[in-house]
């Protein structure tokens, strides 16, 4: 059985100093993979917005597959944009550097708010979704935020086979207070919430 992991820092698992872990065996995909006695798998990139986590999955799977894709979704407004050679992930609420202030004054605005960017970002998650079906491939959606996670759960256009396979709670805020994920908020994740589905869905138990 081969699972897959993709996200940002989340699901990467943030070592410290500006996280919490102390190794990435910590991370809840590591644990994951422990218990079903499987290789760990983990595509994830710190700082990335949704765009930069649909597209690593894709990149993924134009090479390999996976029996499960295990997804984090990421905050709504983080936007990817190329700026040379290098893809930055902005956030309009944190205007570090250039491009960050730039983006707050000229792109993000009351005509063009929270509601604007999660309807680009849903319509690219929701494409995610729709291709993982076409390839016959399990997966779960998580959400990082509580904010994005009501958003899509108040979003009664969404397709019953998406909510079907995603965790409507904000990882942040229903187990951690801080900014990553502690150790034993990992280990809350893997066992409450990935490896039950995971179990329901492929019918599979502990492998190791």
């Amino acid at each position: 059985m081969k699972l897959v992991f993709c996200g940002s820092s989340i699901a990467l698992g943030a070592l410290k100093p500006a996280g919490s872990l102390e190794n990435q065996e910590q991370r809840y995909s590591y644990l994951v993979s422990k218990h079903f006695g499987v290789e760990e798998n983990n595509i994830s990139v710190s700082a990335s917005s949704n765009d930069t986590i649909c597209q690593n999955v894709y990149n993924y799977l134009a090479k390999d597959t996976a029996d499960f894709f295990v997804i984090e979704i990421t905050y709504s407004l983080y936007l990817s944009v190329v700026y040379g050679e290098k893809t930055i992930v902005v956030n309009p609420n944190i205007q570090k550097g250039t491009v960050g202030k730039l983006f707050k004054e000229f792109i993000y605005s009351k005509e063009f708010d929270y509601d604007s960017w999660y309807q680009i970002s849903r319509w690219k998650v929701l494409m995610l979704h729709e291709y993982l079906q076409f390839r016959n491939i399990p997966h779960m959606f998580m959400f990082s935020f509580e904010a994005d996670a009501r958003y899509y759960d108040n979003d009664k256009s969404l397709p019953q086979s998406f909510r079907d396979v995603t965790f409507f709670k904000g990882l942040h805020n229903l187990y951690t207070e801080s900014w990553h994920l502690t150790p034993s908020d990992h280990q809350k994740v893997a066992s409450e919430i990935v490896i039950p589905t995971i179990e329901r869905s492929l019918n599979v138990s502990t492998m190791g």
